[in-house]
């Protein structure tokens, strides 16, 4: 079964731009070292919820916007080959620098695959994981450190 590993995070609206450089620059490299696909998006339409929303999920502020993003690999193996790479490589940990990041690392949630449909699979094809990782503490590179 393929394995989806999500980021949602805090941007301010005016690195939006510098955001969409770096997730550039994230997304030639784990496709460099073996991801599948990587997708970012950018809250349009997101409201803060009453009791729990995408905004309430990183304490947004005024200032900020949402952005969540994903990365698709073969395998759960498959991705934590990947992201020692990623990890490992002297470029992501430039990018990765607190102090240049667009949006707050500290702020964010990491989510895996829980269900997978396809349009080609039936219903009795759906793969189902029942597996989520979230983070609240910490830069994105010490929650994976582990």
């Amino acid at each position: 079964m393929k394995y989806v590993t999500s980021f949602v995070m805090p941007v301010q609206k005016k690195k939006i731009d510098l955001y969409r450089k770096t997730a550039r620059k994230f997304a030639k490299l784990w496709k460099e070292h073996g991801a599948l696909e990587v997708v970012e998006t950018v809250a349009e339409d997101v409201k803060k919820g009453k009791l729990t929303s995408f905004p309430r999920s990183v304490q947004l502020k005024r200032n900020e916007t949402v952005v969540v993003s994903w990365v698709t690999f073969k395998s759960r193996k498959h991705r934590d080959t990947v992201m020692a790479k990623v990890m490992g490589d002297p470029r992501a940990q430039k990018l990765m620098n607190p102090d240049d990041m667009p949006g707050d690392g500290h702020r964010k949630g990491v989510f895996t695959t829980a269900v997978r449909h396809e349009a080609h699979l039936q219903p009795d094809q759906f793969e189902d994981r029942g597996q989520v990782e979230h983070s609240r503490g910490g830069p994105w590179r010490q929650h994976h450190a582990a």
